[in-house]
């Protein structure tokens, strides 16, 4: 069985569209991987995880899980975080986001809190997260729409806002006491306002990544059971 934890950067539609004998979960919250366990999960797949409204999912957890045999994947949110502080250890991390807080000795757990709330049954953020307005910035300065002074100080003033009130009218509150320029105003809105979709394109390229190493473990054991005589499973 597989499990992938998600709700916010990636929705049940484009998870089952991808990997279509999931069980899809909302955000991991400390306690799920227990529940896996006795489960006999055998994959589980962390992209969104609980951070304000409740106790994160701790190293230990994902210790465990992997002792007792589940295989655990991360990206995009707090899936790539544990993937980094874990992946000495056997958990496996995918996507642009994982690299950068791999690569980024600094880097802080609340650059990927968001705060959300259920909207009709349906997970919607009350927040915007400074790693999708770093990542937005990013790519504003490699196509040279951006000053790197400008976006260093952008950053400097998104990262200083409280994680869940992080989101344009705070910002602009803020670069509105710095006379910083209209143009200025209207990238750093254009960056707080989902420019690119850094989160669910991570999500999607670590849910294809383990289709597709499963499907090599379910190729190796149909030739294995063909070499032996065994017939098709």
């Amino acid at each position: 069985m597989i499990k992938v934890y998600s709700g916010l950067s990636l929705d049940k539609e484009s998870t089952l569209r991808v990997l279509p004998n999931a069980r899809f979960a909302r955000p991991i919250a400390r306690g799920d991987l227990a529940k896996d366990i006795k489960d006999r999960v055998g994959v589980v797949i962390i992209i969104d995880g609980t951070f304000h409204q409740n106790l994160a999912v701790a190293p230990e957890e994902i210790m465990n899980a992997m002792r007792s045999g589940i295989k655990v994947y991360g990206a995009s949110s707090m899936g790539a975080m544990r993937a980094c502080e874990l992946r000495e250890c056997g958990m496996i991390g995918h996507g642009r986001i994982f690299e950068h807080i791999v690569a980024s000795p600094t880097f802080r757990d609340d650059f990927l809190a968001q705060t959300f709330h259920e909207d009709r049954g349906k997970l919607k953020a009350s927040s915007y997260p400074y790693i999708d307005f770093y990542m937005n910035l990013s790519h504003m300065e490699r196509q040279k729409i951006i000053s790197k002074q400008y976006s260093k100080r952008l950053l400097e003033l998104y990262a200083a806002i409280y994680y869940p009130d992080r989101c344009w009218p705070a910002l602009r509150e803020l670069l509105l006491r710095e006379n910083i320029p209209d143009q200025v105003l209207d990238l750093a809105q254009r960056a707080c306002n989902g420019l690119s979709e850094h989160k669910r394109l991570d999500a999607i390229g670590l849910l294809k990544l383990v289709r597709r190493q499963l499907s090599q473990v379910t190729a190796l054991n149909e030739a294995v059971n063909a070499r032996h005589g065994f017939p098709p499973q």
